[in-house]
């Protein structure tokens, strides 16, 4: 088995961008994304929906071994980081929003993952 792999969630291909910058400063991590397309927009979605998906993508990322979490989108991190966080906690994976402080290439290389502000 090979090296876990980052994984990130979107709704759709946007998050894209974040991979990019992601591999500029990690070029040898392995990627899992997972875009959503089935199911966007998700901006027309309810909070209860969103936090459905976001834990079903999530666990599925966790079932391919995955070391972290991206929530690649804005619309799902508003909506279901809080509780994302809850579950999950005690999983050896954290989730990280796209856009928090927290995604910098030394919090990928933590060994506890332990998210800082």
């Amino acid at each position: 088995m090979g090296e876990q792999s980052i994984g990130f969630l979107d709704s759709g291909l946007g998050g894209l961008s974040v991979v990019k910058e992601v591999k500029k400063l990690l070029p040898r991590e392995n990627i899992e994304y997972f875009a959503d397309n089935q199911r966007q927009p998700y901006g027309e979605k309810s909070q209860s929906e969103l936090i459905k998906f976001t834990l079903q993508i999530i666990s599925f990322l966790l079932k391919k071994k995955i070391k972290i979490c991206v929530i690649a989108c804005n619309t799902a991190t508003a909506a279901s980081l809080k509780k994302s966080k809850r579950i999950f906690f005690y999983s050896y994976n954290w989730c990280y929003p796209a856009c928090s402080p927290g995604c910098h290439k030394e919090d990928f290389k933590q060994k506890d993952r332990s998210y800082r502000h």
